[in-house]
């Protein structure tokens, strides 16, 4: 990092092959931010695009075949952060066509390499023998796409499917009923996932700070967690995921009393009714 954090030096790895065979550099690199500068790239899981992952770049340049430069216009202590997960996926340059699409299967660095794709039935992975990194322990095998989740529950109990993944792949009470056959393991890590209820604080009564205060107060998040996600989640205070920068840890108070007395100051004796909403 140069110039107070507008300019980037980035080093990359040596002796990285994309899964067709081809190196990993700098023109490669430069060849991903090129697409990137054609627009938004829309999927079904995240979009990708130079203005929401690299706020205020001014330029990007190869210096030499392992080292790329990013300038800025302003500085940003959120730039690693940004680029992580999902902020800097890098594809042999070969998978796009003129507008900067896919032309066929995405082909990346990592330890699997997809050999088939289906859309919205299945995806078959090969372990990539020219990993760079720890090689795959399994390899092959599919993922199947199975979006009802009693179906997929049933193709596990009946051994058609060897697993599920992913997030809401099963509810936690079908998790606990699972663990009970010997046939199966559960496991379980931290998510970058949060559930939080959003208050349109432009519009009575959200709009007074005591009323959004009554509504965090009268929640009991534990007796939620534990209730619908039966110990696989923790209750948290907060809106940022603890892997973003600006995550604080706020202590949690459920205070029903405190809760209708704010309600009171700003609602007095009437009642508001509002409309709650919840994704599909």
């Amino acid at each position: 990092m140069q110039d107070d954090g507008k300019v980037w030096i980035f080093r990359l790895r040596r002796n990285v092959y994309f899964q067709n065979g081809t190196r990993f550099n700098a023109d490669s690199v430069i060849a991903n931010f090129d697409r990137m500068k054609k627009g938004l790239k829309r999927s079904n899981f995240y979009s990708l695009s130079l203005a929401l992952y690299y706020p205020s770049l001014i330029s990007y340049e190869k210096l030499d075949e392992y080292t790329v430069r990013l300038v800025f216009k302003e500085p940003n202590i959120n730039q690693l952060y940004k680029m992580t997960d999902f902020g800097s996926p890098m594809f042999a340059p070969e998978c796009f066509d003129a507008n900067g699409d896919f032309k066929d299967i995405a082909i990346g660095t990592g330890p699997y390499k997809i050999t088939e794709n289906v859309m919205n039935k299945y995806v078959v992975l090969k372990c990539n023998d020219n990993y760079w990194g720890e090689k795959g322990k399994i390899k092959d095998f599919v993922v199947r796409n199975i979006p009802n989740t009693d179906t997929r529950y049933a193709a596990l109990k009946s051994g058609e499917i060897d697993g599920v993944l992913d997030l809401n792949a099963i509810p936690p009470f079908l998790a606990d009923e699972i663990k009970q056959d010997k046939r199966f393991a559960v496991a379980s890590n931290k998510s970058t996932m949060i559930r939080y209820l959003a208050l349109n604080n432009s519009r009575f009564p959200f709009n007074d700070v005591r009323m959004r205060q009554a509504v965090s107060l009268a929640i009991d998040r534990k007796n939620l967690v534990d209730a619908l996600y039966m110990g696989y989640a923790e209750p948290t205070m907060n809106v940022l995921n603890y892997t973003s920068p600006g995550y604080k840890e706020f202590p949690m108070e459920h205070n029903l009393a405190k809760a209708k007395q704010l309600a009171h100051e700003v609602l007095g004796d009437k009642r508001c009714d509002v409309t709650y909403c919840i994704n599909g």
